[in-house]
């Protein structure tokens, strides 16, 4: 197949990139190809191009600075998916898009399955849910959730956690908000399944959202203690230990964007859909600390 990726620089950007490239001839683009704040760059891209599909992991994803940047927000992660979606469709040419778990308020006391009702509580999931709207223009299309995205690059909780602890004796963590950290490899390795389902296939019934997170759940705060275990288990010099790793409510810790208190994502439908092996979010990580710490 001929792929356009756009959001080549971006975590799951570059692991969809590595996973496909042996299969697919990948077109990658970036901001410097593709600024998706030019709705005339866009519409000439699109327009010249012929594809077999287009996947779209581009997004503004800073959750606090969105709340003053709602313009901005919205053109990338909403209004530049209605156009692309709309000239896939035109081309009869399939589109995949990723979200987020913040699509929810995070009042549910279980995990979030694919049908259940969205309620942003900050301009980000607003934005993404908008975006979500706008990818359904094609009826090609399938929608990945997803949550606390990490890898080996990029602006991830993993990094911002082993910087921290570099320079600083303590840490406090919010102990009441919870997510399920996912990585960009897992979540690349659920597109190529859906991707090789539509491709051999020919299959219709693909086509929807989908929720691909790891196994489990943690706080953010348990999150940064299995970072910080993992970091002093390789020997890495920093400040912090486990010990000076402090549990803190999110209604005491200054943060200018609302967030869920549970973003947890069911899983069960692709459990019962596709063939996937669904790893320990944990086992993950630790894998991800250990490939920083190397690069480092």
């Amino acid at each position: 197949m001929k792929i356009i990726l756009i959001g080549k620089d971006g975590q799951i950007g570059k692991s969809l990139f590595n996973i496909l490239k042996g299969r697919h001839e990948i077109l990658p683009l970036g901001k410097k190809e593709c600024n998706l704040l030019i709705k005339d760059e866009i519409t000439s891209i699109f327009n010249n191009i012929k594809a077999d599909l287009v996947i779209n992991s581009a997004a503004y994803t800073d959750v606090d600075k969105a709340e003053s940047d709602k313009k901005k927000v919205f053109s990338i992660n909403s209004d530049a998916v209605h156009i692309i979606s709309s000239l896939t469709k035109k081309h009869n040419i399939p589109f995949i898009n990723y979200s987020t778990d913040y699509v929810f308020d995070g009042e549910s006391n279980k995990k979030y399955s694919e049908e259940d009702t969205a309620n942003p509580i900050n301009i980000y999931g607003e934005s993404k849910l908008d975006g979500e709207e706008n990818t359904k223009i094609n009826d090609q299309h399938i929608i990945i959730r997803t949550s606390s995205v990490f890898s080996l690059y990029g602006n991830n909780f993993i990094n911002k956690i082993i910087d921290s602890a570099k320079k600083k004796d303590s840490l406090d963590v919010v102990n009441d908000q919870f997510i399920t950290p996912t990585s960009s490899e897992f979540i690349s390795n659920v597109t190529d399944i859906l991707i090789r389902n539509m491709e051999n296939y020919k299959n219709n019934d693909i086509y929807g959202t989908y929720h691909v997170v790891a196994n489990g759940s943690c706080s953010w705060y348990d999150y940064a203690k299995v970072i910080i275990a993992e970091v002093l288990k390789n020997n890495y010099p920093v400040k912090t230990n486990l010990e000076s790793i402090y549990a803190v409510s999110s209604s005491n810790y200054e943060s200018i964007a609302k967030r869920p208190k549970n973003a947890v994502l069911s899983t069960n439908k692709i459990r019962s859909l596709l063939s996937v092996e669904i790893p320990q979010w944990e086992d993950d990580v630790k894998s991800a600390v250990k490939g920083i710490i190397k690069k480092i």
